[in-house]
């Protein structure tokens, strides 16, 4: 384990200089008022966070109250790093949100990268190296919003990095790589909070298998944290395989996913640990699946009708588009609410505020296709609502084979959607799996009314083709990635003019603070000091190279 690279009160100095103006660091422009909008400066930009991969540490990935997005506009891409260094997604990975900017992992130059973003713009902010991912590894990075810093979990570490600068600020080196897991961080411990990851061990082919570590994120304190960040508070085997298991966090528990002893025919399991131990605790509950099959996805925590539930999605290696199971998991007990067939997946199940719960699933091939699934909770038990290959079948040719062509294609198993609901209703925007292979970035995304069945006339809102990975929404827009780069989409461009005069200066910046005008500047809904925000950055830009620029 690397030690903690600047010292509580050293960090706390450069935050302060950061944020007290501009500065110039490396390939780094950062404007002055885009300090004041990122989350060290910014707390009610962090209501528009999507710091996780599913949205915040319970991977619910639903935001509410949100306009619907027009997938078929084009609001910005970003195809370079800041020095016009090619980007490029090779992979699954999605895309992470303070609230203004946004962080993706990439390639620069061929090159692994964490680069950051403006959200409103895609302007490249920063960029930092990052070992290789291991095995195509498609783990996405988390924000620690409470720290001001992006976690990434790459080769066999989990790797901070200041979210302002892309200084790097710690390193946990890892027995074993991390594949396809991306890491969760609490916000809500005081001074203890933590991230957790699991390295992977794909076959169980060591004495402790998969391992589910907790490491600090906190400054030290000798009282009430005596840890560095970085520093491992404990760590506890799985005794089992697992990859892609993404643990999930609420209330003080973390909950993970194994995929069991492929070996041994033993199923996977699902575990509650107490997040707050000092030392490494014993499970509080763990459940056996009851299909006997293995889990190679992270899990989602949401309060249904009858209390506090944990779901679940399984992988199945052989059958069709119900040869896996979905489970819902009494979060206190670990006793199962129901558990009800499903394509396979190494997904996070999305429950909705509605009591239904949305799962992006399957493969081309293996008896398989690409699906999104809907399914009911009825409390004991569940039923599959539709299934986007299944309901939308026309078998052309008679031969009972579903096709291409004959099914509407979209969803895949490495795929999480993002869910808008607004009283009128809900709409997923999935990706699509690449046709040219099982992995890969994803290179079409499509809004669905989750009000209507995939044989309706409507239920496919829009489309894009060139992105589509696990999507976040931030403001009134969609960031997703493709194999160029990020990408947000959404017609709505930010309403600088408060005043509506016909000019953007600094009027519209009196007005707004004067409480007067249309201030509702980026689109989203609410008016809070991110509008604010929001303004200033636009009047100041290109304030860095005026400043820098050479005097007469």
């Amino acid at each position: 384990m690397d030690s903690w690279l600047f010292s509580p009160a050293k960090r706390r100095a450069r935050g302060r200089a950061s944020r007290g103006g501009h500065a110039a660091r490396g390939s780094l422009a950062w404007h002055g008022t885009a300090a004041a909008c990122s989350l060290l400066a910014c707390g009610d930009a962090r209501g528009q966070a999507w710091s996780h991969y599913g949205a915040g540490a319970d991977r619910v990935a639903v935001r509410g109250m949100v306009d619907p997005i027009d997938v078929e506009a084009v609001a910005w891409q970003a195809a370079t790093g800041p020095q016009g260094e090619p980007l490029a997604i090779s992979n699954e990975t999605g895309v992470v949100s303070d609230g203004a900017w946004g962080f993706a992992l990439g390639t620069l130059d061929g090159a692994p990268t964490l680069i950051a973003f403006d959200a409103l713009n895609g302007v490249a902010l920063w960029t930092a190296m990052v070992p290789a991912p291991v095995d195509d590894s498609w783990s996405t990075p988390a924000v620690d919003l409470g720290n001001g810093s992006v976690l990434v979990a790459a080769g066999s570490g989990l790797w901070a990095f200041d979210a302002a600068t892309g200084d790097p600020l710690w390193s946990a080196t890892l027995p074993r790589p991390v594949v396809n897991a991306s890491p969760v961080v609490t916000s809500d411990l005081g001074p203890r909070d933590r991230a957790f990851i699991v390295h992977a061990d794909s076959l169980y082919a060591t004495a402790d298998g998969a391992t589910l570590h907790c490491v600090n994120v906190d400054p030290f304190d000798a009282a009430l944290n005596p840890y560095e960040p970085g520093d491992f508070v404990w760590s506890v085997p799985l005794l089992a395989a697992a990859t892609g298991a993404s643990p999930a966090y609420r209330d003080g528990v973390v909950y993970v996913t194994d995929a069991g002893d492929p070996f041994f025919s033993a199923p996977g399991r699902v575990r509650a640990f107490d997040a707050t131990a000092a030392s490494p605790p014993l499970p509080l509950w763990e459940t056996a699946n009851p299909a006997g099959l293995g889990f190679y996805g992270g899990v989602s925590v949401a309060e249904a009708a009858d209390g506090l539930s944990v779901y679940a999605a399984s992988y199945a290696f052989t059958g069709g588009q119900t040869s896996a199971n979905l489970l819902r998991i009494d979060a206190a007990t670990g006793s199962i609410r129901w558990s009800v067939p499903c394509n396979r997946t190494s997904s996070v199940p999305i429950p909705l505020p509605d009591g239904r719960v949305l799962l992006s699933a399957g493969i081309d091939g293996f008896g398989s296709v690409p699906s999104v699934q809907l399914f009911e909770d009825l409390g004991a038990s569940a039923v599959r609502v539709w299934d986007t290959a299944i309901d939308s079948w026309d078998d052309a040719d008679d031969d009972g084979v579903m096709d291409p062509g004959e099914y509407l294609v979209v969803g895949g198993w490495t795929h999480l959607p993002a869910v808008a609901t607004t009283a009128s209703g809900s709409v997923a925007y999935c990706g699509t799996l690449p046709t040219d292979g099982l992995f890969g970035a994803y290179q079409r995304i499509a809004a669905l009314d989750l009000s209507r069945a995939p044989s309706d006339p409507g239920f496919v809102i829009g489309e894009r083709i060139g992105a589509g990975n696990p999507p976040a929404i931030v403001g009134a827009r969609l960031v997703t990635l493709g194999p160029g780069g990020p990408v947000s989409l959404g017609s709505a461009a930010p309403a600088y003019d408060v005043d509506g005069n016909g000019r953007v200066d600094v009027d519209d910046l009196y007005t707004w603070c004067l409480g007067q005008g249309d201030r509702d500047v980026d689109l989203d809904g609410s008016i809070t000091t991110a509008d604010r925000n929001t303004l200033e950055r636009h009047l100041r830009e290109g304030d860095l190279e005026i400043m820098a620029a050479v005097r007469p």
